[in-house]
């Protein structure tokens, strides 16, 4: 239990000036998923989930618990990534998200 609360309290201060979304980070991380993205967990000085696609796409996030609200613009980059990457376009990526979990 240590372990965890040490490992959170490593990770990037909330600030209020950044908006969250409706979507918590377990529908986004479902939605990536669903489109071919493996995760894998990063320890280190900012605990990260990274998500990598066979396209060579790369979305890496702060390791928020699972049920935490995602950030507008952690959306917007998996948005511009997937449609960048050829993967799926941003309204059928929508779709999905706002199907939850």
């Amino acid at each position: 239990m240590y372990h965890r609360r040490a490992r959170l309290a490593r990770l990037p201060a909330e600030n209020r000036n950044y908006r969250r979304t409706e979507f918590t980070y377990r529908e986004l991380d479902r939605a990536l998923r669903l489109f071919g993205f493996s995760c894998r967990e990063m320890e280190g000085a900012t605990p990260s989930r990274v998500y990598e696609h066979d396209s060579g796409a790369l979305l890496m996030y702060p390791a928020y618990p699972r049920g935490y609200k995602v950030l507008d613009y952690h959306v917007a980059v998996a948005q511009f990534t997937l449609e960048n990457h050829g993967i799926v376009e941003r309204n059928v990526f929508m779709a999905e998200l706002r199907k939850g979990g």
